[in-house]
């Protein structure tokens, strides 16, 4: 399987093997495949340094804050 190197860079960033990167790219078109792993590596970035907060838990703290107030 011959990929090119913007495909063996994406594998690389997302950790997954060659055929499953060019899998995601044949289905979802190379730029939005880009676009993907770039929003999920500053997703984890946030995460990892505390400026990102999980839904989860934001839901946790509105729920609280709505039944406070009733």
């Amino acid at each position: 399987m011959s990929c090119t190197p913007r495909i063996r860079q994406l594998e690389y960033a997302s950790g997954r093997s060659p055929a499953d990167m060019l899998r995601f790219v044949q289905r979802d078109g190379l730029d939005a495949v880009e676009l993907s792993i770039q929003e999920n590596a500053q997703a984890d970035a946030g995460f990892a340094d505390g400026s990102m907060v999980a839904h989860a838990d934001v839901m946790h703290d509105v729920l609280h804050v709505v039944r406070q107030a009733r």
